[in-house]
């Protein structure tokens, strides 16, 4: 929906409160979510403003964007109008495949495709995520599309881990409800389940709850989260897991464990390690979860015949750059030690005979978790190494008098 209304005298808000012939330091660019207090102020005195001659109730409106022009008239774009996210993905993508939350590292900008944004133009862009709010703004009137892009993402990114991190928050408050000894978050959303079962059958003493909340997150922003939750005092011992596959990541994990302890100690009381490297891998690039299973593991076929899937035993058929079938062959020997299990899409993958051949991550980690055939009787011994990852960070813990009885 697109309307253009005119009138709208709106240069920016006041930080603070002034008398006539007082100073008065003005707000004309700014970025906040519904977790902000100026949120509120913001939001609400534009919709006073606008809402009445757009003759629209905004309670039913999510988003909307006001291209506001120097003759005070504003064509303002609500709901439906197309919005188009720049981001920084994590894998390699084909036309057409798509994208999920985990698969995005960073969001570069937000264009609105079919909207005209000059410079002297005056803008405000809402937009509704989940159960939260956002508003950017820029009323200098030296703006152009593409710094107003870079506005919004920032908009789009805090939006996206405020989304993520109160989730996290609230599976953090109930398993205080039970009681534990250290709140482990996983990178991968299934991760949490291999560790549940293998800490169980390797006897590890210690009492671990995790984030359960199956939400996609991915590591650039599991260590967004570590960082956010530093911000406040933790009763008790908060730790991220992250794999070993994405060097840069590892580098800034590296970064902050100055003294090499293989850990990382954001302060109070949140901690992070990246997965060893398990002794039957050694010599292999990228470490998930599911490559501490020996190999004997992880070709066991389940009863309808799936398997989990490499990347370097998968052909992809293209037509004009899309995917349109993906093939199970023999896989590539030399890439032996740079594969990784394929997590997306895994229902295309089909055999010779047009059989669907491969297990998603999320079946073989609940299969696992569960014991069901033919994973019923497994070795777990590699995940010793992540116990006594876990074991150190806690008996850190214990030195700094931190962690609560439970």
């Amino acid at each position: 929906m697109h309307k253009h209304i005119t009138d709208i005298l709106l240069d920016g808000f006041t930080r603070q409160s002034a008398k006539e012939g007082e100073m008065v330091d003005i707000i004309v660019r700014d970025v906040a979510t519904s977790e902000s207090p100026m949120f509120f102020v913001y939001a609400e005195q534009i919709a006073n403003l606008i809402f009445l001659k757009l003759e629209v109730a905004p309670e039913k409106i999510d988003r909307y964007l006001m291209v506001l022009h120097i003759d005070n008239s504003a064509d303002v774009y609500l709901q439906d109008f197309q919005t188009q996210i720049g981001a920084r993905v994590s894998r390699t993508f084909s036309p057409g495949e798509m994208v999920l939350q985990s698969d995005l590292d960073s969001i570069e900008d937000v264009q609105f495709p079919g909207t005209s944004i000059v410079e002297g133009d005056r803008l405000v862009y809402l937009e509704r995520r989940g159960w939260r709010f956002g508003i950017a703004f820029d009323f200098s009137r030296k703006t152009d599309q593409t710094e107003f892009s870079k506005l919004c993402a920032e908009l789009q990114t805090k939006l996206l881990l405020e989304n993520i991190l109160q989730i996290t928050l609230a599976e953090l408050h109930k398993a205080g409800e039970l009681g534990f000894d250290a709140f482990v978050i996983t990178e991968g959303k299934t991760d949490w389940r291999h560790l549940e079962r293998a800490l169980r059958e390797i006897a590890f003493k210690r009492k671990l709850r995790y984030d359960t909340s199956d939400q996609d997150r991915g590591d650039t922003k599991l260590l967004d989260i570590c960082q956010s939750l530093a911000l406040e005092p933790r009763h008790r011992p908060v730790v991220c897991v992250f794999d070993r596959d994405n060097e840069t990541i590892l580098k800034r994990l590296a970064n902050a464990d100055p003294e090499e302890k293989g850990y990382q100690d954001w302060g109070n009381n949140v901690y992070s390690f990246a997965i060893p490297v398990p002794e039957h891998r050694r010599n292999y690039l990228y470490i998930s979860i599911e490559m501490y299973y020996l190999d004997d593991v992880l070709w066991r076929i389940t009863t309808d015949g799936r398997r989990l899937c490499f990347d370097n035993e998968v052909k992809k058929e293209l037509i004009q750059g899309k995917v349109t079938r993906a093939v199970i062959i023999p896989a590539v020997g030399d890439s032996e030690i740079t594969k990784k299990v394929i997590a997306n899409d895994v229902d295309i993958i089909e055999d010779e005979a047009g059989r669907k051949v491969c297990l998603s991550k999320a079946r073989f980690a609940e299969m696992i978790r569960h014991k069901s055939e033919p994973f019923n009787e497994v070795d777990f011994s590699a995940f010793r190494l992540i116990a006594e990852q876990v074991e150190r960070i806690l008996n850190a813990s214990n030195e700094k008098g931190i962690v609560s009885k439970t």
